[in-house]
C-alpha cells in the first residue's frame, strides 16, 4: 500500500516532467532537421461553407436550442402543476 502511493505521487509525477522535457528537446531537434516553409501568400482563406456553417451553428445555438426550451416547459406546465400542485 506504502509503495503504491510513493509510486503514485511521486514516481508518476517524476516521469511526466522528464517526457515533457524530451519532447522539448525532440522539438528543438526537429526544428534544424526539417525546413520551414514561408506562406508568402497571406493568411489563410476562409472558404464560404466555413461561413454557413459558422452561421448555422449560430443560429441553433442562439434561436433553436432557447425556442425548443420554452416549447418543452410550457408543454409540461400541466404535468408539473399536477404533480407538484400550484
Amino acid at each position: 500500500m506504502i509503495r503504491n502511493c510513493v509510486f503514485v505521487y511521486n514516481v508518476v509525477p517524476l516521469s511526466r516532467h522528464l517526457i515533457c522535457k524530451c519532447l522539448e528537446i525532440v522539438k528543438c531537434i526537429t526544428i534544424f532537421i526539417i525546413p520551414v516553409r514561408v506562406c508568402v501568400s497571406g493568411p489563410a482563406k476562409i472558404m464560404w461553407f466555413e461561413k454557413v456553417y459558422v452561421w448555422l451553428r449560430f443560429v441553433e445555438r442562439n434561436a433553436m436550442y432557447p425556442v425548443i426550451v420554452l416549447c418543452a416547459l410550457t408543454r409540461s406546465v400541466p404535468n408539473v402543476v399536477c404533480k407538484f400542485g400550484d
